[in-house]
């Protein structure tokens, strides 16, 4: 089966989570948070090409890492100013032989091992692009101004995660359009969607946590501890 390429999005800086620098470099039972998720996406059998955006003014911290951990397929470049910037930065450093493309959250850890061949299946039933998620779980409100307007569908209603695996051509698609109206994608299905390719779901996972907040580092080092801490012995 062809390799697919993987962009690894690291390139924030953390406003959200505060701190002294990025979240992803901070550590769940001494290990950077970035290297966890690069370390499982390498063990993965679909994985060929792996690049790794992050903020200019940490590449050599990157570098560092990427050379203690022994991690040495990874291709490391900078990050734009949005994630939009950072993804199109990614693709272009991609080889250009490389149809299938997937792009993770570098603060995602704990992405489900089969991820990666569920997209892969969708995209040969002909959808353009596959992204995870999860039903929410949560009653839903529309609220205005400390009002609640609506209460909404909640069965019509997911959480999205990342992997999301694209075919390489709709993705370049969509990121010529948002270049083009210059559109803030809070993810890169949301580009592709507004061309009018479509977009499958995958089962994603609860345990497919985004580090975001200060409080989501102790959720993961346990999920570390209880559930992936095998994959590093």
């Amino acid at each position: 089966m062809e390799k697919i390429g993987v962009i690894v999005t690291a390139g924030g800086v953390g406003r959200r989570f505060g701190g002294n620098k990025p979240k992803q470099f901070l550590e769940i039972t001494g290990i950077p948070v970035l290297m966890i998720t690069l370390k499982r996406i390498l063990n993965q059998p679909l994985v060929g090409q792996v690049v790794l955006t992050v903020p200019e003014d940490y590449l050599k911290v990157a570098a560092d890492l990427l050379s203690r951990y022994n991690l040495a397929r990874i291709i490391l470049t900078p990050g734009g100013s949005t994630r939009r910037e950072s993804v199109a930065r990614g693709l272009k450093t991609l080889e250009e032989s490389i149809s299938i493309v997937a792009v993770h959250d570098g603060v995602r850890p704990f992405f489900p091992k089969e991820a990666f061949a569920m997209g892969v299946k969708k995209l040969a039933e002909g959808y353009a692009g596959a992204i995870l998620a999860v039903p929410l779980r949560d009653t839903i409100k529309e609220v205005e101004d400390s009002v609640v307007l609506s209460t909404l569908d909640r069965s019509r209603l997911y959480a999205v995660q990342t992997p999301q695996i694209f075919r390489r051509d709709a993705l370049l698609k969509g990121h010529a359009l948002g270049e083009k109206e210059q559109l803030d994608a809070v993810d890169d299905s949301f580009l592709v969607e507004r061309t009018g390719e479509p977009v499958a779901i995958i089962p994603g996972d609860y345990k497919n946590l985004k580090i975001t907040w200060p409080e989501d580092l102790e959720i993961a080092e346990f999920l570390l501890t209880k559930y992936f801490s095998k994959e590093f012995l």
